[in-house]
């Protein structure tokens, strides 16, 4: 007889509305010790987590055990309304694991005091690499003792804060933690209310440290003035690989600032700048930096107003450029005579 952990069967029958302990379609990702939670198998499932004891496993072929937290790697808890209190139990959990790599907890509304217990693993935790807690009302509060958590944790390598309530005390919590940590490699911050503020913080952030590898701050507040304090900060750094800025508000200026740190910055791969009203002058700039730059092979200026004189001078410049594969122009404001031009380069997709 194999005895469920009592604790995480607590926390699957009374907080999952879901209540599924995951049924796996294909019996070889039990090897990878995945597990998935799949609403349709609610009833199932939940019929046998009441059971104190689960009996043979033929019975149910495709039933994952969870002997404890020891054998788990990758729990998906996306979109379950966990909240604060379930998340302490699963907190006390990871505070003792040692084998779980990925931590799904999207959208379950655990806000501040549910960031609070995560980030008290975190204190403690040695083997998490990767914990997406997007969209879930998290703000100051949350943002500091996660901060607080990063200064201290070594083995998280990806954070996913997307669509919380960071802005830009936040970011600066966040910073100044990442002024220490030498382990995060990937920081998602898409769709929160970081301004040129919290842009400066970052940026900031950029000239210390060398582990950072991918920082998304898409769909923010970010203006001119917060690329320009970006583009300060890729002047000096030389880890980062992919910067994306879209659907902020950078203009034509903002692309100017950014534009002068392509020319001396030799780590970047991927940038990408859509939705951000460039328009013709704002992409002359890039075009320049372009003609210069060896590092940057992804390039993406979607939606930006470009017209026909902003083609011309890409164009131009990728007949110099070697390094770029992609330049992503799709929804701009391209005539017949800027079309002529994109055809030119098979780099260039419109």
């Amino acid at each position: 007889m194999d005895i469920l952990n009592p604790n995480l069967q607590w926390l699957l029958t009374e907080f999952l509305p879901d209540g599924p302990l995951a049924i796996i379609s294909n019996l070889s990702k039990i090897t990878n010790r995945s597990i998935y939670f799949n609403r349709e198998s609610m009833n199932r499932i939940k019929k046998l987590l009441n059971e104190q004891e689960i009996g043979d496993l033929e019975d149910y072929k495709k039933l994952v055990l969870i002997k404890g937290p020891s054998s788990l790697q990758e729990l998906d808890l996306y979109e379950n309304q966990i909240g604060d209190k379930g998340i302490k139990y699963l907190a006390d959990a990871l505070k003792i694991d040692t084998s779980l790599q990925i931590l799904n907890l999207t959208n379950n509304q655990i806000g501040n005091e549910g960031a609070k217990y995560l980030a008290e693993a975190l204190k403690v935790n040695t083997s998490l690499q990767i914990l997406d807690i997007g969209f879930n009302r998290i703000g100051e509060d949350g943002a500091k003792s996660l901060a607080e958590a990063l200064k201290i944790n070594t083995s998280l390598k990806e954070l996913y804060l997307s669509e919380n309530q960071i802005g830009d005390e936040e970011a600066e919590y966040l910073a100044e933690a990442l002024k220490i940590n030498t382990s995060l490699k990937e920081l998602y911050l898409y769709e929160n209310q970081i301004g040129d503020k919290g842009a400066e913080y970052l940026a900031k952030v950029l000239k210390v440290n060398s582990s950072l590898q991918i920082l998304v701050l898409s769909f923010n507040d970010i203006g001119e003035e917060g690329a320009k304090y970006l583009g300060e900060g890729l002047k000096i750094n030389s880890s980062l690989k992919d910067l994306h800025l879209s659907l902020n508000q950078i203009g034509e200026e903002g692309a100017k600032y950014l534009a002068e740190a392509l020319k001396v910055n030799s780590s970047l791969q991927k940038l990408d700048l859509s939705g951000n009203k460039i328009g013709d002058k704002g992409v002359k700039y890039l075009a320049e930096a372009l003609k210069v730059n060896t590092s940057l092979q992804e390039l993406d200026l979607a939606i930006n107003q470009i017209g026909d004189k902003g083609a011309k001078y890409l164009v131009e410049a990728l007949m110099v450029n070697t390094s770029l594969k992609y330049l992503y122009f799709s929804i701009n404001q391209i005539g017949e005579e800027g079309k002529k031009y994109l055809r030119e380069d098979k780099r260039i997709l419109y």
